[in-house]
């Protein structure tokens, strides 16, 4: 997998006669399908270079049988897109960030694009009353990975640079009804695995601050809804609840690492961004 920052021009570089073979092919099956509702999704992703090579990235994993994967892969994802094609219009022209608890967008660290969720304020009853189902919620879900890949995609090509998500969860005052509501975690359970198949290299770490004191539990909840390539991406900044807060980002091993992190992570859990934006530009 592409670390964030990565040279698109070094990818086409290394990757271009997969690239164009694995385009060539899904091309070809849509003009022999004669389905114009795939081929509107296949327009509206878009179907180019930039969105094979993410497919052929996420696929290197198999090896040997990596392009038939990205094929596959990407087939799977058309499907996907014109099944859900009026809800992820929807997003697109929403302004508001479509995210299941209360999430504000950070700044840019490097080429990872901050997103900070705070779980711990995440009212369970108002949100499954709302939702009522878990497919309504999944659904939700769905049009908030639309947003971020519309965002990364766009800094991408702008940048010619691979940009990736940095999640930053925060769980200051996290309860257990919270952490345990099943219908909550089955829905976080889909929307993972849609977001791993059908988003491919979207994220890059979940970074997890202001954990409750047992931080095996923290890990242990957490990989109830994780698959394990998204837990893989999980990195823990240990210490009491108040620690990010009253000593700033350097407190978080991870963070810590990128200068002038704070400038991108909120006030209120230890960086220095005065009003992070909730408004979707794209």
């Amino acid at each position: 997998m592409a670390e964030p920052g990565t040279l698109l021009s070094d990818l086409y570089g290394r990757y271009g006669a997969e690239i164009a073979e694995v385009l060539d092919k899904v091309r070809a099956f849509i003009a022999s399908s004669g389905d114009s509702e795939i081929s509107k999704a296949a327009e509206e992703f878009p179907l180019d270079e930039f969105c094979v090579l993410k497919f052929i990235l996420s696929a290197l994993r198999k090896k040997a049988a990596y392009k038939e994967v990205a094929y596959s892969n990407l087939m799977g994802t058309l499907r996907f897109r014109k099944e859900h094609r009026p809800l992820l219009e929807n997003a697109r022209a929403s302004k508001e960030l479509l995210t299941t608890w209360p999430s504000v967008f950070g700044g840019y660290l490097g080429s990872e694009l901050v997103i900070v969720s705070y779980m711990g304020k995440l009212k369970v009853n108002e949100v499954m009353a709302k939702f009522e189902t878990v497919d309504a919620l999944v659904g939700h879900g769905l049009g908030g990975g639309e947003q971020i890949r519309l965002i990364l995609d766009k800094r991408s090509r702008e940048s010619g640079r691979l940009c990736k998500l940095l999640s930053v969860v925060d769980l200051n005052g996290i309860t257990a009804a919270q952490s345990m509501n099943m219908k909550m975690m089955k829905a976080l359970q889909i929307l993972t695995k849609a977001n791993e198949t059908h988003i491919p290299q979207m994220s890059s770490k979940i970074v997890v601050v202001r954990p409750p004191g047992l931080i095996s539990t923290v890990l242990a909840v957490s990989k109830r809804f994780l698959s394990k390539q998204s837990a893989e991406k999980l990195v823990v900044c240990k210490g009491s609840k108040e620690s990010l807060k009253g000593k700033g980002v350097e407190a978080c091993p991870f963070l810590s690492r990128f200068e002038h992190a704070d400038q991108s992570i909120p006030e209120d859990i230890g960086g220095s961004l005065r009003s992070p934006s909730v408004t979707v530009e794209i």
